[in-house]
């Protein structure tokens, strides 16, 4: 069943299902999801990010990171 607000489905209301939020996400986070206060995100997989070309002449996060390191 489709709930709408002026025409607009705002809702679903459906059988619950086997499996519930508390059993794929620590009980914490569904509580907070249960509340309303956060909203899970969607999976997805590495080929909705476009690659990015590297930056001709500045260095790499890595040499970077390793520069740090020498240095201090």
């Amino acid at each position: 069943m489709l709930v709408t607000d002026r025409g607009q489905v705002v809702a679903e209301i459906r059988q619950a299902d086997s499996v519930t939020l508390a059993d794929r996400v620590p009980p914490g986070l569904a509580a907070l999801v249960s509340r309303g206060i956060v909203s899970l995100g969607t999976e997805n997989d590495a080929s909705v990010y476009p690659r990015m070309k590297r930056i001709p002449g500045v260095p790499s996060a890595l040499k970077l990171l390793e520069e740090e390191r020498r240095e201090g």
